[in-house]
């Protein structure tokens, strides 16, 4: 039964209300376990807690219950007020319950105590006329105040902000929430709601205190709203509200967080490891300059089924951080592949489903010595194994080579006129699964193409052109032929094996001086290829040009505070003198002309531009031609330029009622090396005293300020070209506080 309209706090918290439509526990330690609480009315004025009402309890668990179809002016399921022990929910369902504000769960006039959920659905909920369609949390207590795992938030609607989800704070506490495994799907807003920009599934917003929430491995998709998350702080200087987030998956939103700030109070929104698909922007500033920062955010399709888990191919599989939450929102463990998932489940996978091998097909004759091996894919696989041998036994005598996520994989060098046998398999963190059903392959490699011999030029041969012709004599087996040339001494080719045709000699031409080149010819056919001279390389060495050598300084992309300064460089073998140049295209190239250093190892250059970036190179010269310096890679050079315009920041200009101990801010200037403040108090155009160098911060304290005085401050950029004051010079003064007084109060007794 309710209070009568004058009376308050006897059956109920609040006058001409009923309280608790099914259940009223009030100044009691209770225990609800397999209850069925439903279709449940707070009457008169619709009151609180349509299905359940919980007052000044001393401890109170819900397991296993299932409250749905209440109806109540706030909590339509559950309502709890003025507890002072802990409430535990766990393994419960709050469903199709309507209310005010609040629709399943409202704690709505301050926890005072820790409340702890743990696999609990709250599945469509509804706010009518206020905030909280799933549910409504004013935390009353400092530090962990709510904390929630593996809890489901579905087709919840709400007239006012957070459509599924509003977390607030009241009192003096700087209370948290602490929030893991959480499902947001299908939360909405009611019909006739209007249309904000700053609607969300969650709001975390404080009209009272400030508010700490961390949410880890949320996932949220399906909800037609514009915004994920939203946050907005108390008004005042001092008031916060902090959200962290970790390994989110978010699809679906417009933006992924929004936030306001009003007057003095500080939002700040983190997030590492954010999973964003068909999100057009990340972040929405709604108003002031809240902090958003963003740390290794993901992309990609996440996969999910209709009921919002991860499959195979999902981009939040293995990629999230790991923070020890060690289960999922379904109780599966965590990780169960190579890393934990982004997100609320953990996929979970099964053995690789069944596949075929492709090619070369079973019992084919005449194959390359060199054959590419593939086959189809196979659901659910994280990488594919080949074995092949010459043992006809249906098992791997060798050993599996991994192909990672590819379904084919080259062989090189097999035996020539000989049969494998072979077979591939779909492994997986669950096991392995074999090609056609366990059954292995064969084919038998053709002959390859018979020896040949290279003719010149002749192995060690000196003094080469660097326009030589290869040749080589050949046994008439051969459809065509190939010739590497490259400068690695280790009898491979280490750049590509070229072409020419049935040609056996080919023209060279471009190659370096002074270097030695080692070389081969292979003789090609449909079976396999065969090196010349048994597979030894020959080399030959051309003449010398300049040898190798370096620019020394500046260094590449160095800055200079100059405009003149000296060029250098190491000394090149074989040099008879050095050229130099510079100019301001990035091309590589000289624009203009040459200019000789004679034989000096440096030269001094003036007359450069501020600001400007010049490209230098340095080449040395013989009867030969010439090498420019660091392998013809051109350095470059960036003359400084005086600090970029910049400003203060706080206090603003103007600003009274300052303590005497306060920070100066202001934004940074380019180019900036130091900074330097000043500050005096009588009208001035310039500093009176000394500027004070802060190095390289762009804020400092100050301490002792006079009170009740007017003071004057400019800070000033500094660096090797020049000063530039902040705010085009303008100075800034701020008014300090009055002097305290002091107020005596009688001390009056009544009798």
């Amino acid at each position: 039964l309710g209070n009568p309209d004058s009376v308050a706090n006897a059956a109920c918290e609040r006058r001409g209300y009923d309280c608790g439509g099914g259940l009223f526990v009030a100044n009691s330690a209770a225990t609800l376990r397999h209850l069925l609480v439903h279709d449940n009315i707070a009457s008169k004025n619709q009151g609180d807690g349509g299905g359940i009402f919980i007052w000044g309890a001393r401890a109170v668990t819900i397991e296993a219950t299932t409250v749905s179809s209440g109806s109540a002016e706030y909590g339509g399921g559950l309502y709890v007020s003025d507890s002072n022990r802990p409430l535990t929910i766990a393994d419960s369902v709050f469903k199709d319950n309507t209310a005010g504000g609040g629709g399943g769960i409202s704690f709505g006039t301050g926890i005072g105590v820790l409340v702890t959920m743990s696999r609990v659905d709250i599945l469509s909920n509804t706010a009518v006329t206020s905030e909280g369609g799933g549910m409504y949390a004013l935390m009353a207590l400092e530090g962990l105040n709510l904390q929630m795992d593996r809890v489901r938030m579905q087709n919840n609607q709400a007239y006012g902000q957070g459509k599924a989800f509003f977390l607030d704070a009241i009192g003096s506490a700087e209370p948290k929430a602490v929030l893991s495994n959480l499902l947001f799907s299908g939360n909405r807003r009611t019909a006739g709601a209007p249309v904000t920009t700053d609607e969300a599934v969650v709001a975390v917003q404080s009209q009272f205190a400030s508010i700490e929430a961390t949410l880890t491995h949320v996932s949220a998709a399906d909800n037609p709203l514009a915004n994920f998350l939203y946050a907005e702080p108390r008004e005042h200087a001092g008031y916060y509200v902090t959200v962290a987030l970790t390994n989110t998956l978010l699809s679906g939103f417009d933006n992924a967080f929004a936030a306001r700030e009003v007057a003095l109070g500080e939002a700040t929104i983190q997030h590492e490891k954010t999973l964003l698909h068909n999100v057009s922007n990340q972040h929405l500033n709604l108003g002031g300059m809240p902090t958003f920062t963003a740390v290794d955010a993901v992309s990609g399709d996440p996969k999910l089924d209709p009921t919002y888990h991860l499959t195979a191919g999902s981009a939040a599989i293995d990629v999230a951080l790991d923070i020890g939450i060690n289960i999922d929102i379904d109780g599966d463990s965590r990780p169960l592949g190579g890393g934990p998932d982004i997100g609320a489940d953990e996929y979970v996978p099964s053995l690789p489903g069944a596949f075929g091998k492709s090619s070369p097909v079973d019992g084919v004759d005449n194959q390359l010595t060199s054959p590419t091996l593939s086959w189809t894919e196979s659901s659910g696989a994280s990488t594919y194994e080949v074995c092949y041998d010459t043992v006809d036994d249906d098992s791997c005598g060798d050993t599996w080579r991994s192909a990672g996520s590819s379904t084919t994989l080259g062989l090189a060098d097999l035996s020539s006129g000989t049969p494998y046998y072979w077979q591939a398999r779909a492994v997986n963190s669950l096991g392995e699964v074999e090609a056609d059903g366990g059954t292995w392959w064969s084919f038998t490699t053709g002959d390859p193409p018979a020896a040949l011999t290279k003719s010149g030029p002749a192995n060690g041969a000196g003094s080469q052109a660097t326009s030589p012709t290869l040749a080589w004599q050949d046994k008439g087996d051969a459809t065509s032929f190939e010739y590497c040339v490259d400068t690695l001494n280790n009898n491979s080719c280490d750049g590509s094996w070229q072409d020419t045709g049935s040609n056996n000699s080919i023209d060279l031409s471009g190659l370096s001086y002074g270097t030695t080149y080692y070389w081969q010819v292979r003789a090609v056919n449909s079976i396999g290829r065969t090196q010349a001279n048994d597979g030894t390389w020959w080399l030959f060495s051309t003449g010398n040009l300049p040898g190798h050598f370096a620019k020394a300084s500046p260094l590449d992309e160095a800055t200079i505070m100059a405009t003149s300064l000296a060029l250098s460089w190491s000394t090149s073998a074989d040099a008879v003198s050095y050229e130099y140049c510079y100019d301001t295209s990035d091309d590589d190239d000289c624009t203009g002309d040459w200019t000789s250093a004679g034989g000096s190892s440096g030269t001094f250059i003036s007359g450069l531009s501020t600001g400007a970036i010049y490209y230098w190179q340095v080449r040395a010269i013989n009867s030969l031609g010439n090498r420019e310096a660091d392998n013809w890679e051109w350095w470059s050079l960036t003359v400084g330029s005086p600090p970029g315009s910049f400003g203060k920041s706080s206090p603003a200009n103007g600003a009274v009622d300052q303590t005497g101990s306060l920070v100066l801010s202001w934004s940074a200037s380019a180019k900036a090396a130091a900074y330097e403040y000043c500050t005096y108090v009588t009208v001035s155009s310039d500093c009176d005293g000394p500027w004070t160098s802060t190095g390289s911060n762009t804020s400092i304290a100050l301490a002792g300020l006079q009170l009740e005085t007017t003071h004057y401050w400019q800070v000033r950029a500094v660096n090797g070209l020049g000063v530039e004051a902040a705010d085009g010079g303008t100075w800034w003064s701020l008014t300090t506080e009055d002097w305290p007084f002091s107020l005596f109060v009688p001390h009056i007794v009544r009798k």
